[in-house]
């Protein structure tokens, strides 16, 4: 029984080694390079590279302007929440202690 338990528990660790191995074999050979023909063969004076390498940084810059948005948001939220933590007993933030 014991046999069996220990093949059992080494068969994954073969598969995953294995794996491993075909993988960086793949990653190593040039011609299963994922690009497309124009870009594969391209040099980087080709109007094609420069026209991707433009969209690619257009693309940063609006990821960068969407994320500082959102960043700016959440921080305005948090410094908001610790003021009104902070001073709890002001009429105009709590309508609960204002004369009627």
């Amino acid at each position: 029984m014991s046999v069996i338990c220990k093949t059992m528990k080494t068969k994954p660790l073969i598969r995953v080694q294995a794996l491993v191995a075909v993988a960086l074999l793949w990653s190593q050979s040039p011609s299963l390079a994922l690009a497309c023909e124009r870009c594969f063969g391209a040099g980087a004076d080709s109007p094609t590279v420069q026209a991707i390498v433009a969209s690619m940084m257009a693309l940063f810059v609006i990821f960068g302007v969407v994320f500082g948005g959102v960043f700016s948001f959440f921080n305005n939220q948090h410094s908001r929440t610790r003021m009104l933590a902070s001073n709890p007993s002001d009429p105009v933030d709590n309508p609960d202690t204002t004369d009627r």
